[in-house]
């Protein structure tokens, strides 16, 4: 993967978190601390952001690092991450769905 990339991918990864929560650009730069502008070039993939605001990012989604540089291609798993990340009672149930799922293959 090249720099211009990874910084592409990053940025999706972050403009998907914001959209699942329903946040705007100028709302998630005022929870992290980061000017709109700015978020918006770290979505776009320009910019990538210091580490202080990536930490920032982790805390305020309440996500893992690797969650964060996973980079999901597919928007319903992004979707799924976040249903199970605020249901975490349900992991069982779509674990024994999504096994099943996978015998049939």
């Amino acid at each position: 993967m090249q720099e211009e990339d990874f910084k592409t991918e990053f940025g999706k990864s972050i403009k998907n978190l914001r959209k699942m929560r329903k946040l705007t650009q100028s709302e998630l730069a005022e929870a992290i601390d980061l000017e709109p502008h700015n978020l918006n070039r770290i979505e776009n993939g320009k910019s990538f952001p210091q580490l202080k605001t990536v930490i920032k990012i982790i805390n305020y989604f309440d996500i893992s690092p690797t969650e964060l540089f996973l980079f999901p291609a597919d928007e319903n798993l992004n979707k799924i991450i976040t249903m199970l990340t605020q249901n975490p009672k349900h992991i069982g149930t779509f674990h024994k769905i999504l096994s099943a799922i996978i015998e049939d293959y």
